[in-house]
């Protein structure tokens, strides 16, 4: 890892326009400071020679062709399982969960029973095959389970304390009914260009009100490095104070009231503060954690955005590395990467996180237009649409808001950063290449100077632009 030089004393004083400026001799390189500007070491890089594209929920990403996949919990509506080779054992599932039923109704005050006139029924579900069995939640409320048989395979829903009352019961039998006869089978190399949600083993082509995928990354040649990543759908409000930079300030006062000031003094922070990841505005903490009694000192990261409201597009968004994990347990061991390396390899595989990208087809009143509006599309895919479309980000070189060509390449973006006071000095400004979502926004002609066939992808302000401000504002999924 770079550092600052120092000669002899612990810091250099530079006057500059009057301006005093203390640089600390163990601060961290700006070049590792800058996501994504640190080179991969050559084991890494031999990592990344071979790769492969991975789909969770409604988003992709690469990583190494012999990295593994895991995945974790997943909800669509309700949390659901994948049990491959396993749909003719679906009365032995359903023998089983009728056994813990009739355990429970032992204890069951019968006089409570008898509000759920469901309870230990078995019923057909609108997929062939598909099994639906009603058990008791603290004797309020049913337990519900749904076995759904797709070619070999099983899937198997549940959902708890569901209500009798407000049309709650009805109202999930429907969502598990619909959650399987929208479900398929998908193999690990597939990526659905349909909308829909992955999960492990499946593809379901939905919009439900919620749904959560959760995904781990393991590397053969670093089996100490775990990456995890978690996004799920947001309801109708924000949970703000989740927010990371709220919760490092909690756990700071925390640890001052607990006598850890010290650890956190030995905290080694690589970067703290707001990151832009793609569609995503959030907060990034990457820090070496010393070693406290037997456990070594490991890499802790994480980036955290809250996401938005009711946006499936733009969830809330999780994701953690940590280094020195055995036997799932983390702190375990001595890291086998370098400060260095698992700076880079965290850029390397958070910064390929994107929207996956569907066909969006949708035919106008004239037949012309291919595209619908707010159709998605990534830095390098093929321009499906002539039109103006606008990036995630907003302060970008050449502004957010472009017009392409059908079949022209969409170009990555180069995000400008707030100058320092030295670089405002010199009149400079930091600036740093990014790939980016691009959204349809409008099907407006282009300018009559322009001309599509030789087009390069032309800025125009929002306002100013043919056509005016944008039509489909609302329905933009950017940060």
């Amino acid at each position: 890892m770079e550092k600052v030089k120092c000669h002899l004393i612990a810091s250099a004083i530079f006057l500059c326009g009057g301006l005093t400026m203390i640089i600390s001799c163990d601060r961290i390189s700006d070049t590792m400071k800058r996501p994504g500007s640190l080179m991969l070491s050559d084991r890494l890089q031999s990592l990344f020679q071979s790769k492969q594209t991975v789909c969770f929920g409604r988003f992709i990403m690469e990583i190494p062709e012999n990295a593994t996949l895991v995945y974790g919990p997943a909800e669509v509506e309700f949390p659901i399982t994948y049990h491959p080779g396993e749909a003719g054992e679906v009365s032995a599932y359903i023998a089983q969960q009728l056994r813990k039923n009739e355990e429970a109704h032992q204890d069951i005050d019968p006089r409570r029973l008898a509000k759920l006139p469901m309870f230990g029924e078995v019923k057909e579900g609108l997929l062939n095959n598909q099994k639906i069995v009603f058990g008791e939640s603290n004797e309020m409320w049913y337990n519900i389970h749904s076995f759904a048989p797709v070619d070999t395979d099983l899937f198997i829903q549940r959902s708890s304390k569901v209500r009798t009352t407000d049309g709650a019961f009805e109202e999930t039998v429907n969502a598990l009914n619909n959650v399987a006869t929208h479900l398929r089978l998908r193999a690990d190399t597939e990526i659905p260009d349909q909308d829909g949600i992955c999960i492990d083993g499946g593809f379901v082509a939905l919009k439900p009100k919620y749904e959560r995928v959760t995904i781990g990354v393991r590397l053969k040649e670093f089996p100490d490095v775990h990456l995890s990543v978690d996004v799920h759908k947001n309801l109708d409000y924000l949970v703000e104070s989740s927010g990371l930079q709220e919760l490092l300030r909690r756990t700071e006062e925390r640890a001052q009231r607990d006598g850890m000031g010290a650890f956190r003094a030995g905290i080694k922070w690589f970067r703290k503060e707001p990151r832009q990841l793609g569609i995503w505005d959030g907060y990034e903490a990457l820090a070496r954690l010393p070693a406290y009694k037997k456990n070594p000192s490991v890499h802790e990261f994480r980036f955290h955005s809250v996401g938005a409201v009711n946006d499936w597009y733009y969830p809330e968004l999780d994701i953690r590395l940590n280094t020195g994990v055995q036997d799932n347990l983390q702190s375990s061991i001595n890291p086998s990467i370098s400060d260095d390396e698992a700076v880079a390899l965290w850029d390397k595989l958070i910064g390929s996180i994107r929207l996956r990208k569907t066909s969006g087809a949708g035919a106008s009143a004239g037949g012309s237009k291919i595209q619908t509006l707010g159709a998605l599309s990534a830095s390098g895919d093929v321009c499906p649409q002539s039109g103006w479309w606008r990036c995630a980000e907003s302060e970008v070189e050449h502004g957010a808001r472009r017009h392409f060509c059908q079949g022209e390449l969409f170009p990555p973006v180069v995000l400008l950063g707030e100058p320092t006071l030295w670089q405002r000095a010199k009149g400079e400004r930091p600036s740093l290449q990014r790939t980016t979502v691009w959204q349809l926004v409008g099907y407006d002609e282009m300018p009559p100077a322009m001309d599509c066939q030789s087009s390069i992808g032309v800025t125009a302000d929002p306002d100013q632009a043919p056509g005016g401000p944008d039509p489909q504002a609302t329905g933009d999924h950017s940060a």
